[in-house]
């Protein structure tokens, strides 16, 4: 088969359906998640909620979809030219062969660097120790005086006198107009900060606004308001914002409110509880005091009682001497008991532990020892003296000097080297010979060898 008809036969068709799916397959698996900057344009919002627009920059664009459920999680309407950041995942939509982005969340590019600022400064001041729960102070329970470091006029302000007002008419309030957004505003809130923590008549301070988008807010979450807040002296309640709103004014201070109503809540307990903790500690007052007064009857009429006779007292003062002496005694007797029980368990334990008793047996063993080590010495003696005697007759017999004594002798070198062979002595060299008694020291005047041993001749 030639390579053309292999291949028609190994050509793999797809239906329109198949290569759609796998080309979702591959979209779907390669980009799960992923961040786009862009352009927003052609915004549409169906009445289902879900938000239809398409992501543009110079050259291309992309269709995204941004389901109901998250669109109504944003916190600004999405509107033409703006510039934002998404994250979601690629999705193909099958009866089309179009793909898009599936968003899951968007954020406006200048506040997305607005978030980045606030981590920044969140991370900053937590290493510093800012947020420490050690180092925030406790709220006082009954503020006579309670100073508001927000705008005259927003909403916030109204919410919070008439909460504290309606809780406790009689609580002085404080109010220092500041700015809350906009430039300049940190700045006035921490000076306002600064000038409420002066004032000794102060006893607690309210700092906040109502809500807003992070830009609104963002006076809160300035470095200069966050030290202010941390340098106050004053116990300070941070209400900015809703519920869902954290800034890091909140985070430094010592209680945070989810709002300006819940501040009023924190800061001032209800009248009509303090009326009733009132009554309840005047009801335990009068029964502690009750209790008292019967304690100092009695105790007068036990004074008046001894007074009226001193030999009554005198006898009982004789009695609880008797009764100390009585009880000293039987606790001398009974440590004295002890202690003899101690020192009889401590000596028996002592004689058990001795090594007196294995010193004797020790001494016992010694002088069987030496007694046998004695009778053994002793028999092997001749037996040892005998053997020694039969080696030295064995010895002597085997003695060169035995041999010297039957007319041999020895011939050495001046060095020691015995002369055994004469092919290795020159004519004129020196030797010594040794004989039974005594020694030679000859010159060789001439070396005969043994026809038996043909060697060479050394030369001189």
């Amino acid at each position: 088969m030639n390579e053309r008809n292999r291949a028609k036969t190994e050509r793999q068709i797809y239906t329109v359906r198949q290569l759609t799916a796998q080309i979702k397959n591959v979209l779907e698996t390669n980009w799960p998640s992923l961040w786009v900057e862009g352009e927003l344009s052609n915004v549409t919002q169906a009445h289902s909620g879900h938000v239809y627009f398409t992501l543009k920059d110079e050259r291309s664009q992309i269709s995204c979809v941004m389901f109901k459920g998250q669109a109504s999680r944003l916190g600004f309407v999405p509107r033409e030219g703006q510039s934002v950041v998404i994250h979601g995942r690629i999705g193909l939509y099958e009866p089309r062969g179009s793909y898009q982005i599936i968003v899951s969340s968007m954020e406006d590019k200048g506040t997305g660097r607005l978030r980045e600022l606030f981590e920044q400064l969140k991370r900053k001041l937590e290493e510093e120790g800012l947020f420490d729960p050690t180092r925030k102070k406790p709220l006082p329970p009954f503020p006579r005086t309670i100073v508001l470091i927000t705008s005259p006029r927003g909403a916030a302000v109204r919410d919070l006198i008439r909460v504290i007002h309606r809780r406790h008419p009689h609580t002085l309030l404080r109010l220092i107009p500041v700015r809350v957004q906009g430039e300049g505003a940190a700045e006035e809130i921490a000076e306002a900060l600064e000038k409420a923590g002066k004032d000794p008549s102060h006893e607690l301070v309210i700092v906040g606004r109502g809500g807003g988008s992070i830009e609104d807010l963002w006076a809160f979450n300035e470095e200069i308001v966050a030290r202010a807040v941390a340098n106050c002296p004053l116990p300070v309640i941070s209400a900015v914002g809703h519920e869902t709103d954290f800034t890091i004014c909140d985070f430094v201070a010592d209680v945070r409110a989810a709002t300006p109503s819940m501040a009023g809540e924190l800061a001032v307990p209800p009248l009509r509880d303090q009326r009733e903790d009132l009554f309840a500690l005047l009801a335990r007052l009068e029964k502690a005091q009750s209790y008292r007064v019967a304690r100092f009857r009695l105790d007068l009429q036990r004074l008046q009682g001894k007074l009226k006779s001193p030999e009554r007292r005198l006898a009982d003062q004789r009695l609880t001497l008797d009764n100390l002496e009585h009880r000293l005694l039987r606790r001398i007797q009974t440590l004295l008991h002890d202690r003899r029980d101690n020192l009889a368990r401590t000596s028996r334990r002592l004689e058990r532990q001795s090594p007196q008793a294995d010193l004797d047996n020790l001494r016992k063993r010694l002088h069987y020892a030496a007694q046998a080590l004695r009778f053994h010495a002793l028999g092997n003696v001749p037996t040892q003296r005998q053997n020694l005697a039969r080696l030295a007759r064995s010895l002597d017999a085997l003695s060169p000097l035995r041999v010297l004594d039957r007319g041999y002798s020895l011939t050495t070198t001046p060095d020691g080297n015995i002369v055994t062979d004469a092919s290795r002595i020159l004519e004129g060299s020196p030797l010594e010979v040794r004989l039974a008694k005594g020694k030679l020291g000859v010159h060789v005047s001439e070396v005969i060898l043994d026809e038996r041993f043909p060697r060479k001749r050394l030369k001189r």
